[in-house]
């Protein structure tokens, strides 16, 4: 009987592996870790090839289900009310203790007659579908933003909001971006800062925005990057951990 041999690699396979684990083009995962778990996530996960789907064609809905059933799953979590004595109403001259949190503001994120909503499916079985995202939690971060006279060339003046962590989503490419149509951000104005810096405190809960697509061109795949900005959200090892990435992808 033949025993199985188990080649011993190489100094040069050695080193390249060590390469892709420091920095991996294909996955753009640095130390094995993504730009989304550094920075920005997003929720629906995508699919393993980074797609998101979405149809109005009622024969296309199971394929678009388990994205409104991550979207569910995730929100659960912020349907018990912050009740504890550390969580206050805030305003924009309010002052915080460290152990202290600005009650999240549901209102600002479910407005009246929402788009993106579990009873509308998050606009996934309409072809419209909403995406969430959030800067993710980093203890002790402050954001660091920009002013006016300072804003980086991808964030149109439009979409620049002061003293919010402004964002916007755009086509990865010109063609993407020609066929990423109209998209609406519930709050529109981005991120308050009122919700940073995050210390352990019991009952955070991250603030979110939601990105909605109107009506990206259907029967194609468009590349998408949702950016938030601010000056300490930076490029670390060649990663851009600023935006989310994803494919959209409507029938």
């Amino acid at each position: 009987m033949t025993k199985a041999f188990n080649r011993k690699k190489t100094k040069e396979e050695l080193k390249q592996e060590f390469k892709i684990f420091m920095y991996n083009p294909a996955t753009n995962a640095y130390m094995g870790r993504t730009p989304i778990r550094w920075g920005v996530s997003m929720h629906p996960i995508p699919t393993s090839d980074g797609l998101i789907f979405s149809s109005s064609n009622k024969n296309f809905w199971e394929k678009a289900k388990p994205f409104v059933r991550n979207l569910d799953n995730y929100l659960s979590k912020y349907s018990q009310p912050q009740n504890g004595s550390n969580a206050i109403l805030c305003n924009d001259r309010t002052v915080l203790e460290k152990d202290q949190i600005c009650k999240l503001d549901m209102t600002e994120v479910f407005p009246t007659n929402s788009p993106c909503t579990s009873k509308n499916s998050y606009g996934y079985y309409s072809g419209t579908p909403c995406v969430l995202l959030k800067v993710n939690k980093i203890y002790g971060w402050k954001p660091d933003l920009y002013k006016k006279d300072e804003l980086p060339k991808d964030l149109p003046a439009n979409r620049f909001f002061a003293n919010k962590i402004s964002m916007n989503c755009f086509g990865a490419k010109a063609h993407d971006q020609k066929n990423l149509g109209t998209v609406i951000y519930i709050p529109n104005e981005g991120i308050d800062i009122k919700y940073f810096p995050y210390y352990g405190q019991k009952q955070y809960r991250p603030p979110f925005v939601w990105a909605k697509f109107l009506n990206a061109t259907r029967g194609t795949i468009v590349n998408v990057k949702c950016k938030f900005f601010a000056k300490n959200i930076q490029i670390r090892h060649r990663v851009d951990i600023r935006y989310a990435a994803f494919e959209l992808s409507i029938e």
